[in-house]
């Protein structure tokens, strides 16, 4: 392959994944039509243990994603037409 030919990639306009996540760092809902809503959600600090030994440790607060199935997927999920 000549040199030039190493470093080429084919050209993609617009790359959902990067969008999406993006999206989740601004906090902001990302809809699909037809399929569902992803959002970013903010899980308060709380306390936890450590099952073997009983100790109790502070749990700093997390973000985590949230999945909500849109009409139609949970429609064809359910076997309705």
């Amino acid at each position: 392959m000549p040199a030039s030919m190493a470093s080429w990639r084919p050209w993609r306009p617009w790359r959902p994944r990067s969008t999406c996540a993006g999206s989740f760092v601004r906090g902001d809902k990302v809809a699909l039509a037809g399929f569902g809503n992803f959002e970013a959600l903010l899980a308060k600090p709380r306390t936890g243990h450590i099952p073997r030994t009983g100790e109790k440790v502070d749990i700093g607060e997390n973000r985590g994603p949230k999945f909500t199935a849109g009409r139609t997927l949970r429609a064809a999920v359910a076997g309705e037409s």
